[in-house]
């Protein structure tokens, strides 16, 4: 609204307008107002103002908002900051997690561990592991992330929060055991090299290892007490994947010659037999060891 510089009032906290033009495309007009103190409403109208406590997640700030207020109507006269108890900031903390009005940060290691729980979860139906989706986790952060809240008050602080621990914690000791037993992290393969399995890039456990350490290997290794065939992404000594496949036996037979084909020429310090399936299996170049 803009005043018309004919009834202008002197500078004050309120208005009364008498006159109004609500206007069309642009801001309307107020063309007769009087001047109202606070004063005057606190006089006048006391018995109408509240005190209003409020703790809000507020969205635009990334921040928790807590303050004290006394209201008139929709007005507010006055406010100051408040200090509420840590129990009732982790609850509305919560539940901004919950509208996802505030973000929680999954990391990649935050990601693996669910994703090994989602394979026990569907390998073994009979079992009852816990959801640990994000889509469970997110709908129910008091069961989980509310002990993890104390002392945080924006996003940068929610977002830095490390949520594994609080994830393993959903788990009982049994199922950790059998988590690591069933669903390692990683797995020795035929060169003596320990690789990682990759839970979060696919619905099937990935295990990305150079072809020259698998040598001799029949067998597509398999985690789940053998129910799951990892799939195998096999790389060059670029570390690019010249083939994926969960069928090893089947790659050396058929996919492996044509590979040694094609590569031989462009990587010669790494070794290309012959017969892959008696080849001492190695993650070094020709003349090294191991």
């Amino acid at each position: 609204m803009k005043l018309s510089a004919k009834h202008l009032p002197d500078a004050a906290p309120y208005l009364i307008a008498v006159v109004v033009d609500k206007g069309e495309k642009t801001e309307g007009t107020i063309h007769v107002a009087e001047a109202l103190t606070e004063d005057l409403l606190r006089n006048t109208l006391g018995d109408q103002i509240e005190t209003v406590r409020r703790v809000l997640w507020d969205k635009q700030e990334g921040r928790i908002i807590a303050s004290v207020e006394e209201r008139l109507g929709t007005i507010v006269l006055a406010a100051k900051p408040a200090h509420p108890p840590e129990a009732e900031v982790a609850s509305v903390l919560c539940e901004a997690v919950r509208s996802q009005a505030a973000k929680i940060h999954f990391s990649r290691e935050a990601l693996q561990f669910q994703g090994r729980v989602r394979l026990m979860r569907e390998t073994f139906p009979e079992e009852s592991w816990p959801d640990l989706s994000e889509a469970a986790l997110l709908a129910t952060p008091e069961n989980w992330l509310l002990p993890r809240l104390s002392g945080v008050r924006s996003a940068e602080q929610l977002a830095a929060l490390n949520i594994l621990p609080a994830l393993q914690e959903q788990l009982t000791w049994g199922e950790r055991r059998l988590l690591a037993d069933r669903a390692p992290a990683a797995i020795s393969v035929p060169s003596g090299h320990t690789a990682a399995i990759d839970y979060v890039s696919g619905q099937i456990p990935i295990l990305a290892v150079k072809l020259q350490e698998m040598f001799g290997l029949a067998d597509t290794p398999a985690i789940a007490g053998g129910r799951v065939r990892l799939l195998l992404h096999l790389l060059s000594p670029a570390r690019r994947p010249v083939q994926i496949t969960r069928d090893l036996g089947q790659f050396w037979n058929s996919g492996y010659p044509q590979v040694k084909k094609e590569l031989k020429g462009r990587y010669p310090k790494h070794p290309w037999p012959d017969d892959p399936w008696n080849a001492v299996p190695t993650r070094k170049t020709k003349g090294r060891a191991g």
